[in-house]
């Protein structure tokens, strides 16, 4: 049967993938089908925005991380990737989960150690730091490996150019 073989490669493939981490929401709503479905319109709604992000051509980058800027400080497009104050009632512990917020992140802060342009630095570390401030630090463990490193990359990248001619 030509569909069991293809069902076996494709569970193959997803078995061997297993290592990657779901996106989940921070808040676990009581109506998980309507969080599953605003989580799925939220990820099809930034998914071309994160795609652009590693395309090196025409600042398609440098726009994204603008944009995101201003989802960020101006929607409440990530609330639900917000942990409670009060640290329960269907909190989900933030080191171990990933959201999308964490996901955006860990994105914008490879925009800037990948492509080392410094013209987008500014903006990256805007995003970076608005985003910080947002969560409360309340991060994944991952991507606040992804802040460290950026932010030593930003500094050391700024530390090594010359400030005077030879």
């Amino acid at each position: 049967n030509l569909f069991s073989q293809s069902d076996d490669t494709l569970q193959t493939s997803l078995d061997a993938m297993h290592f990657i981490p779901p996106i989940e929401c921070a808040r676990i709503n009581e109506n998980a089908t309507h969080s599953d479905s605003l989580l799925q319109s939220r990820v099809t709604a930034i998914t071309p925005i994160l795609t652009s992000c590693y395309t090196s051509q025409g600042g398609a980058a440098l726009m994204a991380v603008e944009g995101m800027i201003s989802m960020l400080n101006d929607t409440n497009f990530f609330a639900q990737d917000l942990a409670g104050e009060d640290g329960n009632g269907g909190i989900v512990e933030s080191s171990s989960r990933l959201t999308l917020l964490d996901l955006v992140i860990q994105v914008v802060c490879d925009v800037a150690t990948s492509s080392a342009r410094e013209t987008y630095f500014r903006s990256c570390v805007d995003f970076v730091s608005d985003a910080v401030r947002y969560t409360g630090g309340k991060l994944n463990d991952r991507t606040i490996g992804f802040v460290l490193r950026f932010y030593l990359f930003v500094f050391y990248f700024g530390a090594s150019v010359p400030t005077t001619g030879w």
